[in-house]
């Protein structure tokens, strides 16, 4: 079994709703059991700022799937609750990204693992270090509460749950 981290955010239509709607489709699908989900987090934007808050969660978890099965089911899950691509940065119903998945590096294209900028993302960091502090970055080599501590991005981030 592979440990996978996930990082599930919202900022358009019932935000709360939508990502309990993606912990529930993973809960359902055989081929994920879920270990840990953080509370969840209402951030400012990261990006473009002018847009709602997010809501924003990780949820640790274990599958047999590959990196690109995995992220196949992600992109279906968001699909189903109804998520629009649009600009980068921009209001979206759900976004959920593959933080980690083992120590594997991956980048293809399509796919990039660990995700490349969620080490200076405190909206990442913060729930991140609340279930697994100690977890050190395969790339960087820093436990996720290092990296907090020397995180620059001061965006406000608030726990809700």
């Amino acid at each position: 079994m592979a440990e996978v981290f996930l990082s599930i955010g919202s900022n358009n239509g019932n935000r709360f709703l939508n990502i309990m709607k993606s912990v529930i489709e993973l809960e359902k699908m055989p081929t994920f059991e879920i270990i840990n989900i953080s509370s969840t987090f209402k951030t400012e934007p990261y990006g473009y700022k002018e847009q709602k808050e997010f809501l924003n969660l990780i949820v640790k978890l274990n599958t047999n799937l590959s990196p690109e099965e995995v992220l196949g089911d992600l992109n279906r899950i968001e699909l189903e609750i109804g998520r629009i691509r649009k600009e980068k940065w921009r209001e979206r119903e759900i976004d959920i990204d593959i933080l980690f998945y083992e120590d594997q590096r991956i980048n293809d294209g399509k796919l990039i693992i660990p995700h490349p900028d969620m080490h200076n993302r405190r909206f990442v960091l913060e729930p991140f270090c609340e279930i697994e502090p100690e977890y050190i970055h395969p790339t960087i080599g820093k436990t996720m509460q290092e990296l907090m501590l020397e995180l620059k991005d001061d965006l406000k981030v608030e726990r809700l749950t």
